[in-house]
């Protein structure tokens, strides 16, 4: 018998997760488990003391020679003769009644029970050991009974449910699989898992894909612990590890090695298959945040994005710069990985650990920066051709991969879709409250402004009003629009349609903008609408409605600038 070491009086505990209804069972009570190893040991002392007739005398002898069996015995759950068992008076043995469903068919355990807190072997390892002589047991048909438990081993079963689970078993080596619970599936495949029921891995591999597929549908959770599991068994019987599930989505469960394993096969393929949800988890930022994906361009960022990626590793690998896994590869990882990590599995067999070896791609910034570029850029081409006002700054790509990006996409969108633009806002004028406003505001302004005379220099020319249609004047390559007070907004890097809105705000509207930049509060706007002889809510509505003719968007929400133009207005300062 093996001896037991000091670590071995721990409990410890091996279960899978419970959801639903399983949370309310019961843990049972390590009592229990006594109590029905006690009766076991007691009738195997029957059954040796049966086929032992020489060591009783008298009227007893005679009754014990016709060499019954536990089973014609048919003892009760207290272990008590049932009434109709032959009597000591000599008569001839009765033909014994079919066992009571209370009574378990299965042959006696040698497995060293434990007592008084002391364990001969770790739960696992007394679950390898049964599992070892119930390898080939059967049982002929029986009814289905729940079995729902917090630890799906044999001494948790009863008798009803150890004979379904044995004609269960059956059914399923054979290629028939009934309707059952979770808990049976669990024990099967932890039997597997100690290579219980088949001769070789291969096989043990087949039946552990067979009974993953055929049930998969019925319990949604086998996915998250079949998907660990099988990897952790090819890799202890050395078989070569298979492809992975092609999954939309990574599950947050799956560890770090699937997850990263995963993007591998994907950055492997050809062409590689990055889908949209996949991809966000390589990105730097989180493109579903901006305007244009709220807005009107979620379905073209998802449908070309991916394939952009695609186009850009095909066109490194033309160039001769690399396909993307070879110009932005990171270097490898050993880890140290639990095996067969929350079943119930006997660390002896195999280990506690092993050792995996892969590159954690999801975290190596060059990849994560180029991506982010691509993704970045082919949204600001879907905005041209989409007709959506606004670009993103700051996208630096190649030239040559920045053009045939470009080439795509006009190629795939043909002359463009224009987006739906935002309907413009709803203005419900009171005529009272705007003649109440401006008299409150004509008194603020006569109580604070103090007129000083104007100089000649000061004075500018009204500008030409005609310099504002198509067709005038060019346009300057730089507008400089200065307010009184120091506030300059340069726009020399933005597009025409932001040098137009400039050039038409007026000094309170600049002043406006710089204290919403800035976050200088509720009194620096105030200021600013006093000096325009308003109130700051008018004020705010005179920019939106400038913004909305010149960019096509609104600049400000309530009272802040909305995110996707704050740097748009980097230039403007004291």
């Amino acid at each position: 018998m093996k001896s037991w070491r000091s670590h071995d009086l721990q409990l410890t505990f091996a279960e899978f997760q419970l959801g639903g209804e399983e949370r309310e069972l019961r843990i049972p009570e390590e009592s229990a488990v006594r109590r029905h190893q006690e009766t076991e040991a007691a009738m195997q002392e029957t059954e040796a003391a049966l086929r032992e007739p020489e060591k009783f005398t008298g009227d007893s002898q005679e009754a014990f020679t016709g060499q019954l069996t536990l089973a014609e015995l048919d003892f009760g759950p207290s272990g008590e003769q049932p009434s109709g068992a032959a009597s000591h008076a000599g008569h001839a043995l009765t033909r014994p009644t079919p066992p009571s469903p209370e009574v378990s068919t299965l042959p006696a355990s040698s497995v060293p029970p434990s007592f008084d807190g002391v364990r001969y072997y770790t739960r696992e390892q007394q679950f390898y050991l049964r599992a070892k002589e119930l390898e080939w047991h059967a049982e002929p048909q029986a009814p289905f009974t729940p079995f729902k438990s917090y630890w799906p081993v044999y001494s948790e079963m009863s008798p009803p449910q150890e004979r379904w689970y044995f004609y269960w078993r059956e059914e399923v080596r054979s290629g028939s699989y009934p309707d059952t619970d979770l808990s049976y599936l669990f024990l099967y495949i932890y039997e597997l898992i100690h290579g219980i029921g088949w001769s070789g891995p291969q096989q043990g591999w087949q039946l552990l894909n067979q009974v993953w597929l055929a049930y998969r549908g019925r319990y949604r959770k086998l996915d998250s612990y079949l998907r660990e599991w099988r990897f952790d068994f090819a890799r202890v019987h050395g078989l070569e590890l298979p492809e992975a599930d092609v999954l939309d989505k990574l599950p947050r469960s799956l560890s770090p090695e699937l997850r990263e394993r995963e993007w591998l096969r994907r950055f492997s393929a050809r062409p590689v298959e990055l889908n949209w949800d996949v991809l966000r988890e390589l990105l730097d930022v989180d493109p579903e945040k901006s305007r244009f994906f709220q807005e009107s361009g979620s379905k073209a960022l998802k449908t070309y994005v991916p394939k952009v990626i695609a186009l850009a590793d095909a066109y490194g690998e033309k160039t001769g710069a690399g396909r993307l896994l070879e110009r932005f590869r990171p270097p490898e990882i050993n880890a140290e990985r639990p095996l067969f990590r929350t079943a119930v599995y006997d660390e002896s067999l195999f280990g506690r650990t092993v050792t995996v070896r892969y590159m954690k791609l999801s975290a190596y910034s060059p990849l994560r920066a180029f991506l982010t570029q691509l993704v970045r850029l082919t949204e600001n081409v879907l905005r041209e051709l989409m007709h959506f006002k606004g670009r993103l700054k700051g996208v630096s790509v190649e030239p040559g991969l920045g053009k045939l990006i470009r080439r795509y996409l006009e190629k795939e969108l043909g002359a463009g879709v224009k987006a739906p633009q935002p309907p413009a806002p709803v203005v419900t004028i009171d005529p009272d409250k705007l003649q109440r406003l401006q008299q409150e505001s004509d008194l603020v302004r006569d109580l604070l402004m103090v007129e000083e005379p104007e100089s000649e220099d000061q004075k500018s020319p009204a500008p030409d009003e005609s310099e504002s249609f198509a067709g005038a004047a060019p346009v300057p390559p730089s507008w400089d629009n200065t307010a009184d007070g120091g506030i300059h907004w340069n726009t020399e890097q933005l597009g025409q349609e932001w040098q137009e809105l400039a050039l038409r705000l007026t000094p309170p509207q600049l002043e406006m903008l710089y204290a919403l930049k800035h976050n200088l509060g509720p009194a620096a706007r105030q200021a600013a609408a006093e000096r325009a002889g308003s109130m700051p809510e008018l004020l705010l509505d005179e920019i939106n409605e400038a913004a909305m003719e010149w960019i096509g968007d609104l600049l400000i929400d309530g009272d802040a600038l909305l995110e996707d133009y704050a740097d748009m207005l980097d230039f403007t300062k004291r």
